[in-house]
């Protein structure tokens, strides 16, 4: 199956893209549709209904996710991405295995658990700092990029 690319031939208002979002989801069987409303919200659209981020994030995400505000926080800036269309798609379900669209640019899995959880071996000499405002236990791939820059400006300058 192809799936069509559908180009509107305006912005949708808040309702219209509130009925697109949720049609998405029943008609099309897409398991998760978001999107940025008229008031710079994202909302979220599943088959359990309707839910706005970050507040409802555990009836997209669940609520043992070991990684959910920071899951929640990369779901909202990717709706708000310059880049990004009006509508985000993905083949994510909470209780059930993800969906993988025929036709793709890329996938990923979405933002579950084992989707959003790696490792990466290191020597025990690495030192890698976590430069941002949030206290968390865990690595992301900006930190490694951003140890990676200091040690290759570190380098050359020995």
């Amino acid at each position: 199956m192809v799936w069509p690319v559908f180009i509107l031939p305006r912005q949708p208002n808040a309702k219209e893209k509130k009925h697109l979002g949720r049609m998405l989801v029943e008609k099309a069987a897409i398991p998760l549709v978001l999107a940025v409303d008229g008031s710079g919200r994202v909302i979220a659209w599943n088959q359990s209904g309707e839910f706005t981020l970050p507040d409802q994030a555990v009836d997209i995400i669940g609520r043992d996710h070991p990684y959910g505000q920071a899951v929640t926080d990369d779901l909202i800036n990717l709706c708000r991405h310059p880049d990004a269309g009006i509508f985000i798609i993905s083949g994510w379900r909470l209780h059930a295995k993800p969906l993988s669209f025929p036709v793709e640019r890329g996938s990923h899995g979405g933002p579950g658990r084992q989707e959003t959880n790696a490792f990466a071996l290191l020597p025990s000499s690495t030192t890698v700092m976590v430069e941002d405002n949030h206290n968390r236990d865990f690595l992301r791939i900006g930190d490694l990029r951003q140890a990676v820059i200091r040690f290759l400006k570190g380098s050359r300058s020995a």
